[in-house]
């Protein structure tokens, strides 16, 4: 319910493209906050395109941070919450040498996995690849991550029998490999009680002193409505960041409940000022911050969208 909600099975590339584009010009030219309402009527878009676009470009500005400022270095990447979805791995993926999906219910996790094991009945994600591919291609504002793109179509066979899409779904395969995990991010160690699976699979993958950019997309403001499990959640998140890491976390604005499927699920409404508040007094400076407003909040639950980039302060 969750994936036909916010990522309906009807995708039209062309038009994500375009929302691509748009969202790339506003934010690089620091216009400030994106309106979603004025931006679908400029650009006779549908939010949800305007919006999961603008996930899409704050995860390429994310990997092209990290790559410009870890360059030469291995880069590890723990995605706590991760959920059912594989669009947050496709740009990361690009800067990668390892991935750990951290995910607290069964069935996204089995969604997942059914996804990286080809089953006929996961989800497809194709179409991110290919509106991905062509974005690099022609926008030339990632120059790392365009090369690292093309890498991987230089090592495509000329026989035509590995697709752009088979090929990159191959790499975040290889990168995620027995790397897809149950967790609790409410609990200091991110691992349910009795459970030491994440603590084992952080430590094979080189982690167990932190990751370079740890991610939360969507997860603490709608896990709970207790702001005190909030900042507990965010405290445990924070201590698994790498001295000198990255933080991202992407979140739904100002929200009380939100939909999942015909349900309203309770959050802790939250807002871009209170959010670089509480990274600052955990020392934490924020390196990029983007910010939708004006979603349909009777709709959906929340009024906009934040995606926020920190990075942890030298002791």
């Amino acid at each position: 319910m969750y994936l036909e909600t916010y990522y309906p099975s009807r995708f039209d590339e062309e038009l994500f493209f375009v929302a691509l584009d748009a969202i790339d010009e506003q934010f690089s030219l620091g216009r400030g906050a994106l309106d979603v309402r004025a931006f679908s009527t400029r650009y006779k878009l549908a939010s949800e395109i305007i919006e999961n676009a603008s996930i899409l470009y704050h995860l390429l500005s994310v990997a092209s941070i990290i790559a410009d400022t870890r360059a030469g270095m291995k880069i590890s990447i723990l995605d706590v919450g991760g959920g059912p979805t594989i669009y947050q791995h496709i740009p990361l993926s690009l800067i990668a040498d390892r991935i750990v999906h951290a995910e607290p219910l069964e069935e996204n996790r089995a969604e997942v996995l059914s996804y990286l094991r080809r089953e006929g009945d996961a989800y497809d994600w194709d179409a991110y690849f290919r509106v991905m591919k062509r974005f690099l291609e022609q926008n030339g504002k990632f120059p790392r991550l365009s090369r690292r793109l093309a890498e991987i179509l230089g090592a495509l066979p000329n026989d035509g029998h590995l697709s752009l899409e088979t090929a990159w779904r191959e790499l975040i395969d290889d990168l995620m490999k027995s790397r897809v995990v149950p967790c609790d991010a409410f609990s200091p160690n991110l691992e349910f009680a009795d459970e030491d699976e994440l603590s084992r699979v952080l430590a094979q993958s080189g982690m167990s002193r932190g990751a370079t950019l740890v991610e939360s997309n969507f997860l603490l403001e709608s896990a709970t409505d207790s702001i005190d499990e909030w900042r507990k959640g965010l405290s445990n998140l924070l201590r698994k960041v790498a001295e000198g890491g990255f933080f991202s976390m992407l979140a739904i604005r100002n929200a009380n409940w939100y939909l999942s499927g015909g349900d309203r699920v309770p959050a802790v409404p939250v807002d871009e000022s209170f959010l670089r508040k509480e990274l600052e007094q955990q020392f934490f400076s924020v390196v990029e911050l983007h910010v939708l407003t004006g979603s349909d909040k009777e709709t959906f639950g929340y009024d906009g969208m934040i995606f926020m980039l920190a990075q942890k302060n030298m002791s």
